[in-house]
C-alpha cells in the first residue's frame, strides 16, 4: 500500500476542495447542496487539510460548513441533527479569532453570515 506524502495530501485536498465550491454554489436543490456539504465535511475531517489551512482559517471553514449543514437539516425536518451540527459549528467558530471579532458566536449570527456569503456567491438552491 502506497502512502502519500504530506505535499501530495495537500495537493489532493486543494484539488478536491476547489472542485466542491462550484458544486455547492451550483446545486439546484437543497438535497443536492446537502450531498455536497456531506462530501465537503468528509474531506475536511480527513488529513489533507493539514498544512493547507492555518488553524483560524480551518475553524472558520469548518464552522461555516457545519452551520450550512445544520440549516439544511433543519429545513428538512431533522431538528435534532441540526442542533448537534450547529453546536459543533459554534465550537469551531469560537476557536477562530476572526469569527469572535465579528461576533459569530450565536446560531442567529452564524446563519445571517452564511446567508450573506451564499448571496454573494449566487448559491442556486437558495434562489429556488
Amino acid at each position: 500500500m502506497q502512502t502519500n506524502t504530506p505535499e501530495e495530501d495537500r495537493d489532493r485536498f486543494r484539488k478536491d476542495y476547489l472542485a466542491l465550491i462550484p458544486r455547492y454554489n451550483g446545486a439546484s436543490d437543497i438535497r443536492e447542496a446537502s450531498a455536497v456539504l456531506l462530501e465537503s465535511e468528509a474531506l475536511f475531517r480527513g488529513r489533507g487539510h493539514v498544512g493547507f489551512f492555518k488553524r483560524d482559517d480551518f475553524c472558520l471553514e469548518m464552522g461555516t460548513l457545519l452551520a450550512r449543514r445544520s440549516e439544511i437539516c433543519s429545513r428538512l425536518g431533522d431538528d435534532e441533527k441540526a442542533s448537534l451540527l450547529m453546536d459543533e459549528a459554534l465550537k469551531h467558530l469560537r476557536e477562530c479569532r476572526l469569527a469572535r471579532r465579528f461576533a459569530l458566536l450565536t446560531p442567529q449570527a452564524v446563519l445571517k453570515f452564511i446567508h450573506e456569503l451564499d448571496a454573494q456567491s449566487g448559491v442556486k438552491w437558495r434562489q429556488a
